[in-house]
């Protein structure tokens, strides 16, 4: 059962990090890239939890992680468009 477990937990992690949120760090600045859209991990996501990979639990706990990810870049987005003059003025 415990072998289970684990592949359940790899294949959890492999969701989240194999790709789909690629981090670049530089001395004072965090960069978050995105090279998969919010929309297809929660393809994938389903997928895997249609599959029987995931049990219910997990899955709304990967799910929640994607969409308060989501949510943090929209605001970082809104915040440094506040910060920057408009090039028109």
């Amino acid at each position: 059962m415990k072998g289970i477990s684990r592949s359940v937990s790899a294949t959890v992690a492999a969701l989240l990090l194999s790709g789909c949120i690629g981090l670049s760090f530089t001395e004072k600045k965090h960069e978050t890239n995105r090279h998969v859209s919010i929309g297809k991990e929660l393809i994938d996501l389903r997928t895997a939890y249609d599959e029987g990979l995931l049990n219910d639990e997990e899955y709304k706990a990967v799910r929640q992680q994607i969409l308060k990810t989501d949510k943090m870049e929209e605001t970082e987005k809104s915040a440094n468009q506040k910060e920057k003059p408009d090039e028109s003025e």
